[in-house]
């Protein structure tokens, strides 16, 4: 194989073959071979550090150490070959290289690994996130459950099993979907908001110039009295101009007489609202039928990418209190139940620093008047660059201070003032750094405290190590692999694949959270279309369509 480094301030130069590396390094075109091509001003910036201090950030990896953590990333298992053999969707892997930062900050460890059972919770609500991009009517997947189950169809789904439905929304001008569902077996009421899914989302995705947020304006109040309309679309305000951009990362929170975008509540995206205007009304009153019907002990409120956002104002407007005091029925109309759990993975930023400092504000006060428990959970994964826009320098910031961080099926907790990085090291300990992990690497050695991520994008390793070691995106190692190294590809996989513990999703991306790959769930959605589901002899159709498939013909 050939191995480069990309670097805008020196030409590639070749130098000798790297130094022998451990038995755990995979295999080149000719086993243990490998030709570096480095410049001399890369080799004296990485040959010679020594390990790093305990507690300190991992930086000035060797070279050597990056590539052969790189190589050993390529080793996927057949299940892993099979789902990236089968991707036809955006990952946003490409994004992350482009807009992602690696936090300033020691490597994740076991320490920072999130409560086995918040972890399972975080998973099951990750069930509806996905659900709601179903392209068969998803009340009729919930409806359906048992003859699912009987079919083997959609086993990572047994939230199926357990909800009475109870309401879909659907935006008349943006098409956005939602659905709201009684969970029985955790008396939760479950309301899941769709990301982006057509060209009308991706359009309102690019309008990022914010608005004033102001919350409730089109919302009828139960005392009878209605807010006066207010075109939202006239709000739209440009950005204020900081006297400097702030710094990537950097965890801002708004001083007195800060930015307001026009109004003293912050500043929204527009896309964002725009979307979320168009489902609004529908959201909040199926949840007011849903508390009406069932009487849940929370609320639970969650998206994936976009509708991530959307959860985040939806919320806000749930919690907005009126005439500045939080009564047992809020602004929108609706009791709310004391306990309430936002749930978003890989969202984007949604508005600015005075919007995030607003919400912050509403949970605690609400908290506080009610007696009542907001749970916040942000969940971000490796190699998703949705996280990491809009930029900060636009003046945009994340909702959530301590978000988690999704790696190889592991939930880590993020350190205080991170939040706004998309990219984490993950430590090695327990584990092999990006190589073998029936190997784990010596605790003591350079490279065991950090985890280099390392990319595998079709024939292309690409590991973001700079080669200052810091992990920034500039210069980027790229190993070649020779073609007649690649293993055969197989056919798509199955839900049985994906849930497969040998599927640790090494190459991250968008669609990849909580152990489950989203476009497969999608394509099982298409299949059931493709069968008529739910009507009669639907399984006769599914299983035929499943054989042809498949390239079996009987």
């Amino acid at each position: 194989m050939t191995q480069k480094v990309k670097n805008g301030d020196s030409k590639d130069k070749e130098a000798e073959p790297p130094a022998a590396e451990a038995s755990n390094t995979a295999p080149a075109v000719s086993a243990g071979q490998a030709v570096a091509e480095v410049s001399q001003e890369d080799r004296q910036a990485t040959g010679s550090r020594s390990a790093p201090e305990a507690g300190t950030t991992t930086r000035g990896l060797d070279l050597t150490t990056s590539l052969k953590a790189a190589t050993s990333s390529s080793k996927l298992t057949d299940s892993e070959r099979t789902m990236y053999a089968s991707e036809r969707l955006d990952n946003f892997r490409w994004l992350s290289k482009v807009a992602g930062r690696y936090a300033e900050c020691p490597a994740l460890t076991e320490k920072e690994l999130v409560e086995e059972e918040v972890a399972k919770e975080i998973a099951e609500t990750g069930q509806f996130a996905e659900l709601v991009y179903s392209t068969v009517e998803v009340k009729s997947l919930f409806e359906n459950h048992a003859t699912l189950k009987d079919e083997k169809i959609l086993l990572d789904y047994p939230v199926l099993g357990e909800c009475d439905w109870v309401e879909k929304i659907f935006g008349a001008k943006m098409d956005l979907t939602a659905f709201v569902v009684f969970r029985r077996t955790t008396k939760q009421l479950v309301v899941s908001i769709s990301g982006s899914s057509n060209l009308k989302h991706a359009i309102q995705n690019l309008r990022a110039v914010r608005m004033a947020w102001r919350p409730g304006s089109t919302v009828g109040r139960v005392d009878g009295n209605v807010n006066p309309p207010v075109d939202e679309e006239s709000e739209v305000v440009e950005p204020v101009a900081a006297p400097a951009p702030p710094v990537e990362g950097e965890t801002t929170i708004p001083a007195a007489g800060a930015e307001k975008d026009g109004d003293s509540l912050g500043g929204v995206h527009t896309g964002f609202f725009t979307l979320y205007k168009d489902v609004k009304e529908g959201l909040q009153g199926a949840i007011r039928k849903g508390i009406k019907d069932h009487a849940p002990e929370e609320l639970v409120l969650t998206g994936h990418s976009m509708g991530g956002s959307v959860a985040y104002l939806l919320c806000m407007d749930l919690l907005s209190s009126v005439d500045g005091k939080t009564k047992d029925v809020t602004q929108t109309g609706i009791a709310l139940p004391r306990k309430l759990c936002l749930t978003t993975f890989g969202a984007p930023r949604t508005g600015n620093a005075a919007l995030v400092s607003h919400f912050h504000k509403l949970v605690n006060d609400w908290e506080k008047n009610e007696k009542a428990v907001v749970r916040e959970y942000s969940v971000k994964a490796f190699n998703d660059g949705v996280p990491a826009v809009p930029p900060r320098a636009l003046g945009y910031a994340h909702f959530c201070d301590r978000p988690l961080y999704a790696f190889r099926r592991k939930l880590y907790r993020v350190p205080e003032g991170q939040s706004e990085f998309s990219l984490f090291r993950v430590s090695a300990t327990g584990g092999a750094s990006g190589g073998n992990p029936d190997k784990p690497n010596d605790p003591t050695s350079a490279s065991a405290p950090l985890q280099t991520n390392a990319d595998v994008d079709g024939s292309i390793i690409r590991s973001p190590i700079s080669k200052d070691g810091s992990g920034m995106p500039g210069d980027w190692i790229e190993v070649a692999t020779s073609q007649a190294a690649q293993p055969a590809l197989k056919p798509p996989c199955t839900g049985a694949d994906i849930a497969s513990p040998k599927n640790s999703f090494p190459r991250g991306g968008h669609n990849y959270y909580s152990g489950r790959d989203l476009e497969a769930f999608r394509r099982m959605t298409d299949r059931l279309h493709a069968a008529n589901f739910p009507e009669a002899n639907w399984e006769a159709r599914f299983r035929e369509g499943k054989k042809r498939a498949s390239g079996v013909n009987k």
